[in-house]
């Protein structure tokens, strides 16, 4: 689904540190603000969560603004790599994080491969789409799933036109036209 009016806002607010003041403490944000990256980086790129979670200072040009994703999408287990153009809200977003977490070239940017163990991608997949999850609880979005977040980024990304079809399924990741097509939901006022 798409996020409605004002539900990015809330999330950003929350994955910002902010408590409600009905709730006893606010969300236990491990890794300081490496989550509210993470959502920025997925929504305003369409990054696959393990394409956000997996990616390495080295990968990040932030001279070009551009970034190196390797895909979890293979085809017969080649790895390949696409580039995804930053948007100003990523750059200054990752900008921001990184001056508060130097790194060498070849170290995770975010810290959750550390903490759940790089040899279990499932588990940390699955420990971050918890988070996500019961932040946007914690603000009352209750049917908002991560991957939801792709389908709104890649929406946002058709409706601005700045990308021609083939070039929003090169940045995508996608090999077939109707697999964007799924994954694209315009609305129609915005058209």
């Amino acid at each position: 689904r798409r996020l409605l009016p004002g539900e990015h806002e809330l999330i950003v607010k929350v994955l910002s540190g902010w408590e409600r003041p009905d709730r006893e403490r606010g969300l236990q944000l491990k890794g300081g603000t490496a989550l509210l990256t993470m959502y920025l980086l997925i929504v305003n790129t369409g990054l696959r969560l393990r394409e956000a979670y997996t990616l390495k200072r080295h990968q990040l040009d932030m001279d070009g603004k551009v970034i190196r994703v390797q895909q979890t999408k293979q085809w017969r287990g080649k790895v390949s790599f696409r580039d995804v153009p930053m948007r100003p809200e990523v750059f200054h977003a990752l900008k921001d994080y990184m001056a508060t977490r130097p790194m060498l070239p070849n170290a995770f940017v975010f810290p959750f491969m550390e903490e759940e163990g790089a040899d279990n991608l499932s588990r940390v997949s699955g420990r971050l789409s918890a988070r996500f999850r019961i932040a946007f609880e914690y603000v009352g979005i209750s049917d908002l799933h991560e991957h939801d977040l792709r389908h709104e980024a890649l929406s946002r990304l058709a409706e601005r036109g700045d990308f021609s079809v083939l070039e929003l399924a090169a940045v995508s990741g996608h090999k077939s036209l109707q697999v964007l097509k799924r994954y694209t939901h315009l609305q129609a006022e915005k058209l």
